[in-house]
């Protein structure tokens, strides 16, 4: 295996955040660790050093989530690169299986990007590699799907652990002050070049966030930061309004407070998206 693994960083030195470098270590073996830092202040860039030095690369740079995804791929030397969020555990199963990734990736001239999906359940036995879903372009979308199902499901991938064709990235052009949503625009974008965006179905990471917060102001920050987001992601108008619609409409049905409460942030994020557009990554 062969590949560099890339990684976006602010003030990102919480507890866990050794336990993430150190299993990228172990188990993904980067040539380079690519770190685009957002001038941490808090021991951040000293535990990169004392865990990567010999392969780090560390560039300090103000931007936000998007700009500084694209950054990293112009810094790789390998054609596939595969991207890491600073809250993602990656268990040591993990590692017979990134090298039939790789190969599949490498060897396919149609598919661009295999997205992993967090899981709450380990596998028992042997790992079985099964797609998830095919991201579809936002226009094939009928207006009753978005409304039953959201914007999710259908045209944005996910991006907390994902190997890309470098190319991709170095001719993907994010707006500048793009975070929240950065996920749906480079899901586009790859699809506009021509390649398919896979998502798998297979319990192959550990997103520490699902267990840092606690209590319902976690959802309505998560809301205000999306929120804040969706419209300088491209995304049109009436999408927005019926996935908004849709979600909050669902979530009085099923009685679902955190996620009523998740959308309740988001409209105000899209009312006051200057304010709430910045997030910690």
């Amino acid at each position: 295996m062969y590949i560099d693994v890339i990684i976006p960083t602010w003030n990102s030195n919480a507890y866990y955040f050794p336990i993430v470098i150190q299993h990228i270590m172990n188990v993904l073996k980067p040539h380079h660790l690519i770190v685009i830092d957002r001038f941490s202040q808090d021991g951040t860039q000293e535990v990169l050093r004392k865990h990567a030095e010999k392969i780090l690369k560390l560039i300090e740079l103000d931007a936000d989530l998007a700009y500084a995804r694209k950054i990293g791929a112009f810094l790789a030397d390998t054609e596939v690169v595969c991207y890491v969020d600073d809250d993602v555990i990656v268990p040591i199963y993990f590692k017979p299986l990134i090298e039939r990734i790789l190969s599949t990736l490498s060897a396919s001239s149609r598919i661009g990007v295999i997205a992993f999906s967090t899981c709450s359940k380990l596998p028992q036995n042997k790992i079985d590699i099964k797609v998830s879903r095919v991201i579809r372009h936002l226009e094939s979308l009928s207006c009753s799907e978005v409304l039953k199902r959201g914007l999710h499901i259908y045209s944005r991938g996910f991006t907390f652990f994902f190997c890309i064709k470098k190319k991709i990235m170095k001719s993907w052009n994010p707006p500048i002050y793009l975070s929240a949503y950065e996920d749906y625009h480079l899901t586009q974008h790859t699809l506009g070049e021509g390649y398919l965006w896979i998502e798998l179905s297979i319990p192959c990471v550990i997103h520490v966030k699902d267990y840092r917060y606690r209590g319902l102001y976690r959802y309505i920050k998560q809301g205000l930061w999306e929120g804040a987001n969706v419209l300088t992601s491209g995304i049109p108008p009436k999408y927005v309004i019926l996935h908004v619609v849709g979600r909050l409409l669902g979530a009085i049905y099923n009685k679902k407070l955190h996620q009523f409460l998740t959308y309740i942030g988001y409209v105000i994020g899209v009312v006051m998206r200057r304010r709430f557009r910045m997030w910690k990554r």
